[in-house]
């Protein structure tokens, strides 16, 4: 840690309000399998991942249940995340699982494309559903390059419908801003995500996602002409200011946003956080198992391993009960970073970036944050 950022974070500390609110979320993410039916394109999944959970293959679905029980037992009820990289409910683990750990007293959080709406009903009920979130992948550009594109849009509206009627609570719709969409079809996302609207009656957050990998042969996002960013900046300017005035989505954090809004002005500048020795809450709130077995406390430092979840002793202690000095020599994520490392102790990324610099040894770029701090004050 360069010694700008030290003082960043001397004499700070969390109260024990913030630490009591901290304990109180803990989650615990789940792999389940890396098949996904739909095979997008711009997709991890559509590489080759056709696998199950070697983890839940191995112990045999009631020895995980049965372990995970006890290792979990004592920081319930907790919230578990089935995730990727496949599509969780099309595994024939997920609805076992969901039903038990609902069963437990548990809230679930599913990252879903909804396509598996047989299991979500079979693993959830109208009495438990209110205790189900989801984050949902509406993938329209990939509907828009297949022969059945209104059938997939269809479908995808019909399980919409099936969702809000169990009582589950959508979170976000996600969809990845293909060239698909970008050139033709903006309109048609935005008529789409209004129907959604009117179908759930609920305020969940639409999110435009850039596409990061590569597609038909081009890496993005680096490869998304002029014209396309003009048109991903258009889609953002109508979701997230014509919609939110008549209270049809949830409003963001100011700080997100205005942290977003300085992330896109130091693309050139840095690509990743140097977050080493800064004190991170992840490790007191958050541990992810894969399909291998393997588990970490943040999806966002691989190198940093706790072991596999098949040797862990069924009364480990899972969770740290105090921030941990992040191990790693740079964060991958901004959001991640900033919501863990720095938010929690009040400080915003344009002060890291700042102090970074400055220390760095470049008033010039230093200066950039400031003129953008008294600029953001002024307003």
């Amino acid at each position: 840690m360069n010694n700008n950022i030290q003082k960043l974070f001397e004499n700070k500390s969390l109260s024990q309000e913030q630490i009591a609110s901290i304990l109180q979320h803990r989650q615990i993410d789940l792999e389940l399998t890396g098949k996904c039916s739909l095979m997008c394109p711009y997709c991890i999944s559509a590489n080759s991942k056709t696998y199950d959970s070697s983890l839940i293959n191995g112990l045999g679905i009631e020895a995980f249940l049965k372990k995970l029980e006890h290792i979990a037992k004592p920081y319930m009820p907790l919230l578990f995340a089935i995730i990727g990289p496949g599509e969780p409910t099309e595994s024939e683990y997920f609805v076992p699982i969901v039903k038990r750990l609902l069963e437990l007293g548990n809230n679930i959080k599913i990252m879903t494309n909804i396509r598996g709406i047989v299991n979500i009903q079979k693993a959830i009920s109208k009495e438990n559903g209110h205790r189900v979130q989801l984050v949902v992948s509406f993938h329209l550009g990939a509907f828009l390059e297949r022969q059945n594109r209104d059938y997939l849009r269809g479908e995808f509206m019909a399980n919409i419908k099936v969702i809000s009627e169990l009582g589950c609570k959508i979170n976000t719709i996600n969809t990845p801003l293909s060239p698909a969409i970008l050139h033709e079809n903006v309109a048609l996302y935005l008529s789409d995500i209004k129907e959604i609207m009117n179908i759930t009656q609920q305020q969940f957050q639409p999110t435009p996602v850039e596409m990061y990998g590569f597609y038909h042969g081009k890496r993005y996002p680096e490869s998304y002409t002029k014209e396309e960013l003009t048109q991903i900046a258009f889609i953002h300017e109508q979701l997230h200011y014509n919609y939110q005035q008549h209270g049809l989505v949830k409003k963001e954090d100011t700080n997100v946003i205005a942290n977003q809004q300085l992330e896109q002005q130091i693309q050139h500048l840095e690509n990743q956080l140097t977050l080493k020795q800064c004190p991170c809450v992840m490790m007191m709130k958050h541990i992810a198992i894969d399909l291998f077995g393997r588990v970490r406390y943040c999806n966002m430092v691989p190198p940093f391993i706790l072991g596999n979840f098949r040797d862990f002793p069924e009364h480990m202690p899972i969770f740290s009960n105090n921030p941990v000095q992040c191990p790693a020599d740079i964060c991958h994520c901004k959001s991640s970073g900033t919501a863990h490392a720095l938010f929690p102790y009040g400080i915003t990324l344009n002060q890291y970036y700042e102090a970074y610099y400055s220390d760095q040894n470049k008033p010039e770029i230093a200066k950039l944050f400031n003129d953008e701090k008294n600029e953001h004050n002024r307003k």
